[in-house]
């Protein structure tokens, strides 16, 4: 077998591995993934390094099919203002509106106040239901397919594999920005200490509860989102063309979107962007290239 050959069937091994641990991840019911995915993620990565073929794509797909049935057996909680977030999902996907009323009685929470345009007044950020719709559109289809087959969860928006298909998006997002930090600090110090750092700051602080118990919050996806812009920073500044400067807007304006309190983050591009400018070190293009990324990641949350 070529080497091109084995490279292709390992990756689709890889990728069995993600989508069976997903499963695990999203339906609480489904165990064997959890165990047999990582599994087959490990078996593919070895297989990989034995043959030489090793790349960054197998580690990330490991990192997935591990984060995926950690999340499966880690007690799941929806506690603060999680559910807070969630319920932009069913409104936006089932109801095809912004009006929260049923919504929050569906899930037993309290009314919000009208506001001046006669729906509930929600101070909770719609930017985390948006990163998380995907996933939760994957649940829609899952839980679809799995109830025409026996499944015990209702295609209702609301059953448990919606709700856990937020944690998948939180933490996909988390793995995500985990390996670019890595990788931006792999660039300044070796591969193994950046490792043992990214795995430092999440293992030694309120990060990991947020990303694998009650990971229906924004504090996970900030997290996620804050270590890739700063992977975005790091790429702009050694080479700073408008295209590098359009993504660190857009992960700045998606963070904020996330959390608002994460506006600080906009400090160091701002700043540091403008010192270069005067140096001529960047242009004026790029960086009004860059505002206008991060206006359009906000923009739904204005």
């Amino acid at each position: 077998m070529s080497s091109s050959a084995k490279s292709r069937s390992l990756l689709a091994f890889a990728v069995v591995a993600v989508v069976w641990s997903t499963v695990a991840g999203l339906d609480p019911h489904r165990s064997s993934g959890a165990v047999l995915g990582p599994l087959l993620a490990v078996v593919s990565l070895i297989l990989t390094r034995r043959w030489e073929l090793a790349s960054y794509r197998h580690w990330l797909f490991v990192t997935f099919a591990a984060a995926f049935a950690i999340a499966h057996w880690a007690p799941a909680r929806y506690s603060g203002d999680a559910l807070s977030y969630f319920v932009y999902l069913p409104s936006l996907t089932f109801d095809r509106d912004l009006d929260l009323a049923n919504n929050l009685e569906r899930l037993g929470m309290a009314a919000l106040p009208l506001s001046p345009t006669g729906m509930r007044a929600s101070p909770w950020a719609i930017g985390p239901a948006l990163i998380w719709l995907p996933f939760y559109l994957l649940a829609h289809v899952y839980t679809t397919i799995d109830h025409c087959l026996g499944g015990p969860w209702p295609p209702d928006g609301y059953s448990a594999p919606y709700l856990c298909s937020t944690r998948v998006g939180t933490l996909a997002t988390a793995v995500v920005g985990s390996l670019l930090l890595a990788r931006t600090l792999a660039a300044r110090f070796t591969p193994r200490l950046a490792v043992l750092a990214v795995i430092g700051v999440i293992a030694t602080s309120p990060v990991l509860y947020y990303l694998f118990v009650n990971a229906s919050t924004s504090h996970g996806l900030a997290f996620g989102l804050a270590a890739a812009l700063i992977w975005a920073f790091e790429a702009a500044r050694q080479r700073p063309d408008a295209r590098r400067w359009i993504i660190v807007g857009a992960l700045l304006g998606a963070l904020c979107a996330v959390r608002w309190q994460a506006s600080v983050m906009a400090l160091a591009p701002l700043l540091i962007g403008l010192i270069d400018l005067g140096k001529r070190r960047v242009s004026l293009r790029a960086l009004l290239a860059g505002c206008g990324a991060a206006l359009v990641a906000f923009s739904p949350q204005m």
